[in-house]
């Protein structure tokens, strides 16, 4: 199969799972420039055409925290590992975050095609999501080396999600620091408060405990029963408050967060919402065993995007769908894979040349919970979103 001209390397899982580590490990796609304000960033992809990449982005580099921490698990320790982490947060730390405890968004590199100065970091618009997933990515990293330094960046996280939290468990989709403006609009999914925001559950019910802070775990907690009042009597999760469209990007984060409190908790009532809202998502799986990226005015959208493929399968594994479910997409997603995955598809149905970071993260993870599910064993979620 080729996507604008690259070949993909369908290969069987042992494989795909080797070639992706590496990728992660060693393609350059975690920034290794001796610059300290570039050094330990992830880039959000790799431009296959042109042989450039976009820009550093905090989100992407939370999620390299986890799946290094996630990878250091499943195929052993050790001091690369550990550098690369150590590079990350010190890259977060001293570059990304702001005084106010919140991380600036995305450092575009000079010339980038990708521009967009609502993200750009001089412009100081912090988004809550973003620095949620740092705070999960610190918490995973500290489980594996146990190095208080991340715990010290991770406090300063939390607090600002605590501030952006409102009375009814929601938080702001982000602040605009110039105007210490709390900001939450209609227009796009990620920039109203949601119930995708379930997903820095994790950091702060994770960094409760390790740090016995009463208020980062009834956060959580609140941030999960908030999301509960956007589930959908079918099961899905609703991205957009005024329409009640859902993409099932945020619509599987959503699962993500609730799943990791449901298991910490031993809450049924958070798992069975999970399940209902897995099983959704599979009523969208296609002929070739892909699922659709949104549902707007009840019609889905079917350009696959492959983080949604890899978020399904990851979660579809965690939840035991059905085998012939989960080997269809599992399939679908290898097709995808250069060495690192390829993103897919813009929503009009552009096919987009890059080898993507979160992509590639969540493909790897996705994989591990495949491998556990058929062993029979309990899939921890810890290190795996």
């Amino acid at each position: 199969m080729t996507l604008e001209g690259v070949t993909t390397k369908v290969a069987d899982r042992t494989k795909s799972v080797s070639l992706v580590k590496d990728w992660i490990l060693h393609s350059g796609i975690q920034n290794q420039s001796e610059n300290k304000k570039l050094h330990g960033a992830f880039n959000a992809w790799h431009d296959i055409t042109n042989n450039t990449y976009p820009y550093m982005y905090s989100e992407i580099t939370g999620y390299g925290l986890s799946t290094l921490a996630h990878i250091a698990a499943e195929f052993g320790d050790n001091e690369l590992i550990r550098q690369k982490i150590t590079d990350a947060h010190v890259w977060l730390r001293d570059v990304a975050l702001h005084e106010s405890g919140g991380v600036r968004t995305r450092d575009y590199y000079p010339g980038s095609s990708a521009y967009n100065e609502h993200f750009d970091f001089k412009n100081e618009t912090l988004y809550t999501f973003d620095t949620g997933m740092v705070l999960n990515g610190l918490m995973s990293a500290y489980n594996l080396t146990k190095d208080e330094t991340l715990l010290e960046t991770a406090k300063k996280n939390a607090d600002f999600l605590l501030k952006a939290q409102k009375e009814d468990g929601s938080i702001y989709a982000y602040w605009e620091a110039h105007k210490d403006e709390w900001v939450d609009r209609p227009e796009k999914w990620s920039s109203q408060s949601g119930a995708y925001h379930a997903k820095c559950a994790i950091g702060l019910y994770a960094l409760g405990k390790v740090a016995e802070n009463k208020s980062c775990i009834e956060a959580a907690l609140k941030l999960c029963e908030y999301a509960l009042t956007l589930q959908h009597e079918d099961g899905r999760f609703v991205s957009f408050r005024e329409t009640t469209n859902t993409e099932l990007h945020p619509h599987t984060y959503t699962i993500e967060g609730l799943m990791y409190v449901a298991q910490q908790e031993n809450n049924q009532k958070y798992k069975e919402a999970c399940n209902r809202a897995i099983e959704w998502s599979f009523t969208l799986q296609r002929s070739k065993g892909g699922v659709s990226r949104s549902v707007h005015n009840n019609t889905p959208n079917d350009n696959e995007r492959v983080d949604v493929l890899a978020q399904t399968l990851r979660m579809g594994a965690v939840l035991n769908q059905s085998e012939e479910k989960l080997q269809k997409l599992e399939k679908q997603l290898s097709s995808y894979q250069t060495e690192g995955f390829i993103y897919g598809f813009d929503n009009d149905g552009n096919k987009l040349s890059h080898t993507n970071a979160w992509v590639s993260m969540f493909a790897i993870q996705a994989f591990s919970c495949r491998k556990t599910q058929e062993k029979g064993e309990k899939i921890d979620l810890i290190n795996l979103i």
